[in-house]
């Protein structure tokens, strides 16, 4: 990020102004450049005031701005088109991180939802399994009486012999 804002930096003083800035996003490539001008790392490049920016820009507050092109001094046109080219760079990228964010916001509702799922067979495993307990439990209990039963059976033939 620190490369991709050297330009910016050195036009900061043309672009303190937010109708300039929202010019140049508008002729850049509109919303999406706007949505570049929008993030808060590449508007500390730009200034360092604590002017906010929203958007999308209106289309009332979009003039038209003096090309680079026209501009007398070479070396500020030369910079003035490295903004905005990074501008609409920087907007490209953020539209792909937009779209990669969106992908895993989906993925990972996909991921709650099996999750989800995923608790709610352990919970009914769960239940099963403490039925089995009960079962073997009952049972062991069952099996100690009959043997217990077993035995005064048997202790009782003994006697009648």
């Amino acid at each position: 990020m620190a490369r991709d804002s050297a330009p910016l930096r050195a036009l900061s003083p043309y672009l303190l102004s937010p109708p300039l800035l929202r010019e140049c996003c508008a002729r850049e490539g509109g919303a999406l450049a706007w949505r570049a001008c929008r993030n808060r790392a590449l508007r500390r490049a730009v200034t360092r005031s604590s002017t906010t920016f929203e958007g999308p820009v209106p289309a009332s507050e979009v003039h038209p701005i003096t090309p680079p092109s026209t501009m007398a001094d070479p070396t500020q046109r030369a910079t003035m088109d490295r903004i905005l080219q990074d501008i609409s760079a920087v907007g490209r990228r953020l539209e792909g991180v937009d779209n990669a964010m969106t992908s895993l916001t989906a993925e990972t509702k996909s991921m709650c939802l099996d999750i989800a799922g995923f608790q709610s067979r352990v919970s009914r495993l769960k239940q099963r399994v403490s039925l089995v307990e009960t079962h073997i439990t009952s049972s062991l209990d069952r099996d100690q009486e009959l043997l217990y039963l077993r035995s005064k059976l048997i202790d009782l033939d003994n006697r009648s012999r």
